[in-house]
């Protein structure tokens, strides 16, 4: 698993964990905040490698609705980590 830096982006392979960049536990705390149904959709999509029209079959809804709810739940641990 590769280390997420303050600014929401993953840090490349190799790179060092500095203070910039969260650790596991910071990183379960912060989707802990998550909805389930975001979370689900996050874990399908970044660590099942599903596509979003995949996904969207799973919940019965539109894959511009799974877009929309993945974007928002990125910005929504992109301003957690901003308030850290």
């Amino acid at each position: 698993m590769l280390p997420i830096l303050e600014n929401g982006e993953l840090a490349a392979r190799g790179q060092k964990r500095g203070k910039s960049q969260l650790g596991r536990e910071e990183v379960v705390s912060l989707l802990a905040q998550l909805s389930p149904e975001s979370k689900k959709i996050l874990a399908m999509y970044y660590h099942e490698n599903m596509r979003l029209l995949d996904i969207a079959n799973c919940f019965g809804l539109a894959e511009s609705d799974v877009s929309q709810i993945c974007a928002q739940s990125l910005a929504s641990l992109r301003r957690l980590i901003s308030f850290r």
